[in-house]
């Protein structure tokens, strides 16, 4: 072929990115290429993203719910406003709890204490069971519990071999001396409008105790006898008649008496009385006889008021502070003076460490060991701080070590 007739060669085509651009203008264009290869393979993978280890997006959330679910028994850190003990936890991790509550678990440790007759009164003193702080339980309780609640330590119980059960025929005059706590025996024949200015100290001082209602006054004002028990306070039998002489009637009697009072008592408040205190503290072996064979259990007193004699203010709160002792029984009466210094005798309990408590709980073995108090069987007086706060570094209160 003649040389001057080839077809001219073409020149390769020059790429895009290689043209002899102004530098600016080439960089933009490098960045413009980069961003399209990225997304395009961040699209390609994003469906892939669920089989990658230790990765993967949450379905969508249900309606009204902003993200998945704690999984159930909860997490590794303490919820906001979770308590123990009174002490806010927030935020707290599994292993600061833990390492906290088994610095605590020697300390709170009792064992079991059996009921005992008294050599002096010949009454029964009430058994308490033995405690052990179940660390796992409660560390479980405290992970799982939902924001702004209050977590009851969990213990196992061990049963003392002696109970109250044992001396079914022994009155009792106080409660476990072990027990930083006293009960009101408020006894009820009169003093209507004392009583219900009793009621509203009670409530105004967050106090919830015991009434010995007399079966007599019951049916007569069952409305008031209404109001103790929706009050929230525990009903008790002060027997049917306190004109009578209990303690010097017969089995017979004295056994219809107690029943008499029972069903009056029953029917108007809708609570079941099982304790019983007898009029000026008579009692006979006859009577303690028909309190067991009915199921009560015969109550005297630690410390009494002797309000009925209308001693001064002062006569009667020192009779109270002066000899009131951990698990006392306190006997007392709607009476002025009474009403006077109840305010008072309540704050003067409290200060001497001593909380006036139902006559049932004071009663209940199964008393959980603080760690606020002192004194506890097993424990000792060496502090130990536990973990520091976890917002602040600061040491949390101390842990009572053996």
């Amino acid at each position: 072929m003649n040389p001057s007739h080839r077809p001219p060669r073409r020149r390769p085509a020059t790429p895009f990115l290689t043209l002899n651009l102004r530098p600016a203008v080439r960089a933009a264009a490098l960045a413009l290429a980069a961003v399209l290869v990225l997304g395009t393979a961040a699209a390609l993978l994003a469906p892939l993203s669920t089989w990658l280890p230790g990765g993967g997006r949450h379905p969508p959330p249900d309606d009204g719910d902003r993200g998945p679910a704690s999984p159930p028994g909860g997490g590794d850190r303490v919820a906001p406003g979770v308590r123990l003990w009174d002490h806010d936890l927030s935020g707290w991790t599994r292993a600061q709890v833990a390492e906290w509550l088994t610095a605590l678990a020697p300390g709170l440790r009792r064992d079991p204490v059996p009921a005992r007759i008294d050599p002096v009164t010949r009454g029964v003193i009430p058994e308490l069971a033995g405690a052990r702080l179940d660390v796992a339980a409660t560390l479980e309780a405290v992970l799982a519990a939902p924001a702004g609640t209050a977590v009851e330590p969990r213990f196992d119980w061990i049963e003392p071999e002696v109970t109250m059960a044992d001396f079914p025929l022994a009155p009792v005059y106080q409660g476990n001396p072990q027990r930083r706590q006293v009960t009101l025996m408020i006894n009820v024949a009169w003093g209507n409008e004392e009583l219900a200015q009793m009621l509203d100290i009670l409530d105004a001082e967050g106090v919830r105790t015991t009434f010995f209602l007399v079966g007599r006054w019951a049916e007569r004002y069952p409305d008031l006898a209404r109001a103790v028990a929706e009050r929230g306070h525990e009903i008790a039998s002060h027997g049917y008649s306190d004109a009578a002489a209990i303690g010097s009637l017969d089995y017979q009697a004295a056994r219809a008496d107690l029943e008499r009072a029972h069903r009056v008592i029953t029917e108007v408040t809708g609570r079941e009385p099982r304790w019983f205190s007898p009029h000026r503290g008579e009692w006979s072996p006859a009577l303690l006889e028909a309190c067991r064979d009915l199921g009560y259990r015969l109550f005297l007193w630690t410390v009494d008021t002797i309000d009925w004699q209308d001693p001064d203010r002062g006569t009667l709160l020192a009779r109270v502070l002066d000899r009131a002792v951990p698990g006392a029984l306190v006997l007392m009466h709607p009476r002025p003076v009474t009403v006077d210094a109840l305010p008072d005798m309540i704050r003067g309990l409290r200060r001497h460490g001593l909380e006036p408590v139902p006559l049932g709980t004071l009663l209940d073995p199964h008393l959980p060991p603080d760690p606020a108090e002192t004194g506890l069987p097993g424990g000792a007086t060496a502090q130990r701080a536990g973990p520091p706060d976890p917002r602040t570094g600061d040491a949390w209160w101390g842990a009572r070590v053996p």
